[in-house]
């Protein structure tokens, strides 16, 4: 399953959550089940309230997506081996796009990077996400004395041409 967005204007605020950056995007979600996709689309409209009419949604097969129309300027997976579709979603990519990947070990990290220089990506950045909480009242200010997290890496790497 993976996310595809295609910015069709200049970046500036105001949306909400991880799209607050874009005014205008086309999102197509190549996703391989129509309950998949029903969900995601219930999703996407108890985040915005409807369907942003700046919003497409489409159902397909990654690997599909260099054939299935014009080319991309970003592209986010969330894949367990986005490895495997990463021919196809770079011959989607315009020269100079960046492309995001999550991915929970290290060992698929690994493998990622190996592959995205393979396929001409460049300035590779990789960074680790944890969740620690914190206790907050009137006198203090610390984090929680147990840390019960889950940890994830995002790659982000840029297509040239």
């Amino acid at each position: 399953i993976s996310l595809i967005i295609r910015m069709t204007c200049s970046l500036a605020p105001p949306c909400r959550g991880p799209l607050r950056a874009a005014t205008a995007a086309v999102i197509e979600e190549w996703m391989s089940d129509s309950v998949a996709a029903q969900t995601r689309a219930a999703n996407v409209e108890a985040f915005f309230g409807k369907l942003p009419p700046w919003l497409e949604l489409r159902e397909g097969d990654v690997r599909e997506v260099g054939e299935a129309g014009p080319a991309f300027d970003r592209a986010v997976l969330d894949l367990p081996e986005p490895w495997e579709v990463l021919p196809a979603v770079a011959r989607a990519l315009e020269p100079g796009a960046v492309l995001c990947a999550y991915l929970p070990t290290t060992g698929q990290l690994q493998q990622l990077a190996g592959a995205l220089h393979r396929e001409g990506f460049l300035h590779l950045d990789t960074f680790e996400l944890l969740l620690r909480t914190w206790h907050v009242t009137e006198r203090s200010v610390r984090p929680d004395h147990r840390m019960v997290g889950h940890t994830g890496f995002l790659t982000v790497a840029r297509r040239l041409a």
